[in-house]
């Protein structure tokens, strides 16, 4: 998306691309807005819940183009077999460093098998990640949890009731069981690099790797993701796609 472009105008063409996936979805709404360097970014609301998952199936087994960028979906607090948070970064990790470092492993990983005439897709190739600074939660004068990043100053009356560590959230193209995971925490332990990202030798600060189970908010709450139930249906369900973006890697 063009910075410069305006949002109302992607939005119908978002609405009109999902709407020849599929003529019988009933689509509510469409909101775009702008992701920087990164692309745009869509939240697509559906009349049902149960539309909402076939959408989101389509962009997950199907890997449509979108403006010749990769579509990318995720359920709004929904938890992602796809989605893997690994901790413990180090400060001075930056982005360029982890895309080298992603990207190799990625290229070192085996290919999944495919459909004649499809893409190879490897194992631990990946759409986008990001690095989330670590936060730390107080308990404080009103009785309120609340998030506080690091450096900020806090009253000395506030009780620490925990600290999330500065983290790495990746958004592969493929599911990942626990076994999955235990197998891609054993594969960056033995890749080249991986002491100049993560910590070794330190049981405090030891590698983990698990599915995403949760966020921090902006106002420092935290939203848990729940199970996709796709029984259920409700009114509305919002589906976020990540449009405009070329996968890294």
């Amino acid at each position: 998306m063009n910075p410069k472009e305006d949002p109302n105008a992607l939005s119908e063409e978002i609405k009109e691309f999902f709407q020849k996936q599929n003529p019988q979805w009933n689509i509510l709404n469409v909101y775009a807005a702008n992701f920087g360097q990164m692309g745009s970014w869509a939240n697509v609301t559906f009349a049902t819940y149960e539309e909402t998952i076939q959408a989101y199936d389509l962009l997950k087994n199907t890997r449509p183009k979108f403006r010749d960028g990769l579509l990318y979906g995720s359920l709004r607090n929904v938890k992602d077999l796809r989605t893997v948070v690994i901790s413990v970064v180090k400060k001075d990790a930056n982005e360029k460093l982890v895309e080298k470092f992603l990207k190799e492993l990625s290229e070192r990983s085996t290919k999944n098998p495919t459909q004649p005439g499809e893409e190879p897709i490897r194992k631990y190739d990946y759409f986008s990640f990001n690095i989330v600074e670590s936060k730390t939660f107080y308990k404080n004068d009103s009785n309120e949890i609340e998030g506080v990043d690091e450096g900020k100053n806090v009253e000395e009356s506030w009780i620490v009731m925990n600290e999330v560590p500065r983290r790495l959230i990746i958004h592969f193209f493929n599911e990942f069981s626990d076994d999955d995971i235990k197998e891609l925490t054993n594969d960056i332990k033995t890749s080249p690099g991986y002491e100049e990202i993560f910590f070794a030798g330190d049981s405090k600060k030891q590698l983990r790797s698990n599915h995403q189970k949760g966020h921090v908010n902006k106002d420092g709450t935290y939203t848990k993701h729940t199970e996709v139930r796709p029984k259920k249906k409700q009114r509305t369900q919002n589906a976020r796609g990540l449009t405009g973006r070329q996968p890294r890697g």
